[in-house]
C-alpha cells in the first residue's frame, strides 16, 4: 500500500467533517488546529505501518480524532498544575487568537475586539460563531453538529451580534 497516496485520499475525504467534529467537541476553540494536526499526524503514522487500507476509512479517521481529543485534554489537565499556559516565561499575558468575522461591524472595529467580546461568551456560543462564520456552515449544519436546535444557534449568534452592536455604538458615542 502506498501510505502517502492513501493519506492524501483520506485527508481530502475527511478533513472538513473531522475539523467540524473537533470544533464541536473541543473545550476551547483555540485548541482545534492542534488537535486536527495531531489527528492527521497519527493517521499518517498508522498508515505507514499498515499493509492494507482501513476497511472503513471514515470511521478509522474519526476514531483517531476522538482519541486525539482525549489525549490533548488529559495532557492539558496534567500540565495545568505544573505551569500557567496563559503566560509566557516573562510573566506577560499571551495574546488570544481571533475570529475573522465579516459583517457590518468590521469597518468600525477590529476582528480582535470582536473576538474579545465573543471570548466572554459561553463555549457553546463561541463554537456557534466559529462554525458559522469561520467554517462557513449554515445555521442548520451548525445546529446539527453542536447537537442543539437551529433556533438555539440563532439565539446564541443573534443575541451576541446585538451585544456587539450595542458595545460598538456605545464606544462610538464615547469615542
Amino acid at each position: 500500500m502506498d501510505a502517502k497516496a492513501e493519506f492524501e485520499k483520506l485527508y481530502e475525504l475527511t478533513k472538513r467533517t473531522v475539523y467540524n467534529y473537533i470544533v464541536s467537541k473541543c473545550f476551547n476553540i483555540d485548541d482545534t488546529d492542534d488537535i486536527f494536526q495531531n489527528t492527521y499526524l497519527e493517521l499518517y503514522s498508522t498508515l505507514t505501518r499498515r499493509t492494507q487500507p482501513p476497511e472503513d476509512p471514515f470511521g478509522y479517521v474519526m476514531v483517531i480524532a476522538g482519541r486525539q481529543l482525549t489525549r490533548y485534554y488529559s495532557f492539558i489537565r496534567r500540565m495545568r498544575g505544573r505551569l500557567s499556559i496563559d503566560r509566557d516565561p516573562a510573566g506577560e499575558e499571551l495574546p488570544d487568537g481571533s475570529f475573522d468575522l465579516e459583517d457590518s461591524f468590521t469597518d468600525r472595529c477590529t476582528a480582535e475586539q470582536i473576538a474579545e467580546i465573543i471570548k466572554e461568551k459561553p463555549l457553546l456560543t463561541q463554537k456557534a460563531f466559529f462554525l458559522h462564520y469561520k467554517r462557513g456552515l449554515t445555521l442548520s449544519e451548525t445546529a446539527s453538529l453542536l447537537g442543539i436546535s437551529e433556533a438555539s444557534v440563532k439565539k446564541h449568534i443573534y443575541t451576541t451580534l446585538a451585544e456587539i452592536k450595542r458595545k460598538l455604538e456605545k464606544e462610538d458615542k464615547n469615542g
